[in-house]
């Protein structure tokens, strides 16, 4: 596409001037990265810079005579070379580079409003049309320095300094996001920027549970949660965090059953986790191009978001008239990409096939994933959550309709009885529960065994023997109702939204 700009002289020779103190190797060095061959009006300008950096990754000087090769059969690049080479340096050169991206900036958007004409001209559904627009815009406003190919150097230097960066934190295997499960770090290195990370179960397991704790482990290291829930709303999830974080059993919270002394706890974690950056969608209906659109806004308004979790992914609606396999495909596929766009982790919850239920052993595997084969493929890790003793009260209430459906109501009451004892003895203890690594493309598999508090909703590391589990993971952002004892006071609420099946 033609550029229809005008060439402003003062940006000509303000372009030589930074080329001029370019030629400096260190200040090359120093301010190269922030600069484009394309952020020149001048394709002269252009291809000289291109042949700077040519040169400094060559590690040859940045000079005349060596620029006089490289432009060999240029004749308009070795002009503008003998106009830099008249022009002094800049002293000021941040502020003059800065001047330049303005310039680019407003070029690119100049072309884009060209191309949106063009688009509108053509027979595409309006959606198609407005994610182009949106994901163009985007593109500008982020300014990446890297295009394209990443060159052997770029790609050394870069993975040199992430070694570094490993080195300098002690060897430590949490490369990613604090999953809040020692384990699990140890097995995954931490949830890592631009994965997309899948965590299936079947219902009543808590998968809801699971990522609210993995958003408060984020949220306690001050770094940005971004939720969507199309299943449960905003309260309804923050009254699961509360009770994670407050140690107040869930149930009371949800019907105000608070005695003074825990109003006064509520209120004092409540005003503590205020102002954590999370930020929750509930609206109900959400597709790929909806879940694209927010979370980039969000993410460029505050780019402290680390983490984004979907709740959950088959509910997500489809565009278009493909198959629900294909749109489940296109979804899949549209997280993947985004979580690269933005470079986060994003944790999606699915659903898993009823046809475990069936096998004698109910650990899911990677075929149980509905619409497995898409799902798995785009994943990097896929996590199972498996609770055994689900399946145990399943169990019982089955022999207990059995007998009861013989008409042996003795006996069903006296296994009812028993059952109901047994609970009782271990109400105050924590389940064992399992988080079931079963891909990883970065790292091995592996089972990690978990505590899963009912009464809080809530996961936890199991000690070792003799072993205390250190340091707490918490939840955030809050909205309250309204009957509170006259002496709660707390700043206005703060509103988002939520979601998974309930554990209970």
């Amino acid at each position: 596409m033609l550029d229809t700009s005008p060439i402003d002289d003062s940006l000509i020779l303000m372009e030589r001037a930074v080329l001029s103190a370019l030629l400096d190797s260190r200040q090359f060095e120093d301010f190269s990265s922030q600069l484009k061959g394309e952020d020149f009006s001048s394709p002269a300008h252009e291809k000289l810079f291109e042949y700077c950096r040519q040169l400094h990754a060559e590690q040859k000087p940045i000079s005349a005579m060596f620029l006089e090769k490289k432009a060999q059969g240029n004749p308009q690049v070795l002009d503008a070379l003998a106009l830099v080479m008249q022009t002094n340096p800049l002293a000021d050169l941040a502020s003059f580079i800065r001047t330049i991206k303005e310039a680019s900036t407003k070029r690119h958007l100049m072309r884009l409003a060209l191309q949106i004409r063009e688009l509108c001209q053509q027979d595409r559904p309006t959606a198609d049309i407005l994610d182009s627009i949106e994901r163009s815009v985007y593109q500008i406003s982020l300014d990446n320095v890297q295009t394209g190919f990443k060159d052997m150097q770029k790609v050394l230097k870069d993975t040199l300094k992430m070694i570094a960066d490993a080195k300098a934190r002690g060897n430590e295997r949490l490369i990613g996001l604090d999953t809040g499960f020692l384990k699990l770090n140890e097995l995954t290195g931490g949830f890592l920027p631009g994965d997309l990370i899948i965590i299936g179960a079947r219902p009543s397991m808590g998968k809801t549970s699971l990522v609210l704790n993995f958003a408060k482990t984020t949220l306690n290291h001050n770094q940005g949660v971004a939720i969507f829930s199309v299943e449960m709303g905003a309260e309804q999830l923050m009254m699961r965090m509360l009770s994670c974080y407050t140690n107040l059993h869930l149930h009371n919270i949800k019907i105000g059953n608070l005695g003074e002394d825990e109003w006064e706890r509520l209120t004092k974690h409540t005003q503590q986790i205020y102002d954590k950056p999370l930020y929750i969608d509930d609206a109900g209906l959400l597709n790929i191009r909806q879940a694209r659109s927010k979370l980039r806004k969000l993410k460029h308004e505050h780019p402290e978001i680390a983490l984004a979790i979907i709740d959950y992914l088959q509910l997500m609606e489809g565009e278009g008239e493909d198959s629900r396999h294909e749109q489940i495909t296109k979804i899949s596929r549209g997280l993947k990409t985004l979580a690269r766009e933005l470079n986060i982790p994003i944790i999606a919850l699915s659903q898993l096939n009823r046809s475990l239920e069936s096998r004698e052993d109910k650990r899911p595997i990677l075929s149980d994933l509905k619409e497995s084969g898409s799902i798995e493929q785009d994943a990097d890790q896929v996590l199972f959550l498996y609770r055994d003793a689900v399946y145990k009260h399943r169990e019982h209430n089955d022999r207990v309709a059995k007998l009861r459906k013989e008409g042996k109501e003795e006996e069903a009451k006296n296994l009812e009885k028993k059952f109901n004892e047994l609970q009782d003895s271990l109400r105050h203890d924590k389940e064992q529960a399992e988080i079931i690594l079963a891909k990883n493309r970065n790292g091995g598999i592996g089972t990690v065994k978990v505590y899963f508090d009912k009464i809080y909703t809530r996961f936890s590391d199991i000690p070792k023997e003799g072993e205390e589990i250190q340091g707490d993971h918490t939840p955030t952002a809050i909205n309250m109702g309204d009957s509170v004892p006259s002496n709660f006071s707390m700043p206005n609420p703060l509103v988002g939204g939520g979601g998974d099946d309930c554990p209970f």
